[in-house]
């Protein structure tokens, strides 16, 4: 069994080189790796997919710059979406608004935004096993462009996809691009509407999670921004899907396998929940698949205090918070 300081030292060695899975292919951190790495054409397609998204939803206008206009940036953001089981699912591309660059009270206001806390998601699915109901799951496809912009607000052109016939024009947005300071705001003002027009009434207790009783049954709806879980008798699920369905663009994901980052079971013995690949591919990050389990996270025999002020420094503080934050995320989700 390796000892604490020799785990100690192979995180250390992790964080110095950012160790990602052998078996699993990179993120691109920039347009320029994404078009040259061994999956380009992927990517490539992953942002044809996301302009064209964008297209439809009416996202911007090209005007031409005014005297006084400064349009903040924008830059591509890649990410591989992974199935429950540590499969690829798909390469991701989204256009991701520079919203550092704005200015508040002159392009924003307000900017908070809910999402469903992971003691509500956790309830509602306990609920859900003790009454035998079903849970299915749907995502919302570019949900923030749901929601019109309150502000103008201009933005250069997507790197990579200038308009060839006006390059020197940028874009005056419409809807609420990713990126933009209060475009989860705006969208969370649109679904909310919409859930409340239908019947929904909002918990007192979580602001995204919705209740509907009707004759076909109880339903109840927790949003995590795109994110819907759906627990109910089935009938009346399904009538609530097909209504979010006529109003958004979303994809039915049917029963629910993989919510925010926690695998579900269901079965007539109940639901169960797991985060199995997640902690699986988080020690594979860090180098630590070859270690053994022991049964207190602390090392054996006389326990010793520790000056910490005369502790070496931390290579890399940022990585070692992203684990502190990897680890408080596995021990409240299961």
């Amino acid at each position: 069994m390796l000892g604490f300081k020799a785990c100690v030292a192979k995180v250390e060695k992790a964080l110095l080189s950012s160790v990602l899975p052998h078996d699993s292919p990179k993120e691109p951190r920039t347009l320029k790796e994404a078009l040259s790495c061994p999956e380009a054409a992927l990517w490539r397609k992953a942002m044809q997919e996301e302009l064209a998204s964008l297209r439809k939803h009416e996202t911007w206008r090209l005007v031409p710059p005014g005297p006084h206009c400064r349009p903040i940036g924008c830059k591509w953001v890649f990410k591989i979406k992974y199935n429950g089981d540590g499969t690829i699912n798909k390469y991701k591309a989204r256009l991701v608004a520079q919203g550092f660059m704005q200015q508040k009270g002159f392009d924003y206001n307000e900017t908070f935004s809910p999402i469903a806390k992971m003691t509500s998601i956790r309830v509602i699915l306990a609920v859900a096993a003790h009454a035998g109901w079903t849970v299915h799951q749907m995502d919302v496809n570019s949900a923030y462009l749901n929601g019109d912009i309150d502000k103008d607000i201009f933005m250069s052109q997507p790197p990579g996809f200038r308009d060839k016939k006006y390059p020197d024009w940028v874009c005056l947005l419409g809807k609420g691009l990713y990126g933009i300071k209060q475009a989860g705001r705006l969208w969370y003002a649109v679904i909310k509407a919409f859930l409340l027009e239908i019947g929904f009434r909002q918990s007192d207790a979580d602001p995204c999670v919705f209740i509907r009783v009707t004759q076909e049954g109880t339903v109840i709806i927790s949003l995590y921004v795109d994110d819907h879980v759906i627990a109910g008798v089935l009938k009346a699920v399904v009538t609530v899907k097909k209504q979010i369905s006529e109003r958004f663009d979303v994809k039915d994901l049917g029963p629910a396998e993989f919510v925010v980052g926690l695998q579900v079971s269901q079965g007539e013995w109940g639901i169960k929940l797991t985060q199995a690949t997640y902690v699986s591919k988080m020690l594979e990050e860090l180098g630590l698949t070859n270690t053994h389990p022991v049964r207190l996270p602390i090392a054996g025999g006389d326990i010793k205090s520790v000056d910490t002020d005369q502790a070496p420094k931390l290579v890399n503080p940022t990585a070692y918070r992203n684990i502190v934050g990897k680890l408080m995320y596995a021990t409240i989700g299961t």
